[in-house]
């Protein structure tokens, strides 16, 4: 397919999303302005919050 790029998604539980439980991976070839839309928002985190995660993740 030579796609120039390549999403890979992979989501477990109910809250996830997932209705069929069993692991799968989805293997989404990409484009350049091929206008794909992500499943959630990329929105910036603020520095405070990126400071509140970094502290959970390394506790």
């Amino acid at each position: 397919m030579g796609p120039e790029g390549l999403s890979v998604v992979q989501s477990n539980g109910e809250a996830a999303g997932q209705e069929v439980f069993h692991v799968h991976v989805h293997l989404v070839p990409r484009r350049h302005g091929d206008d794909l839309r992500l499943m959630w928002d990329p929105a910036p985190a603020q520095p405070r919050e990126l400071a509140e995660t970094l502290q959970r993740l390394s506790s």
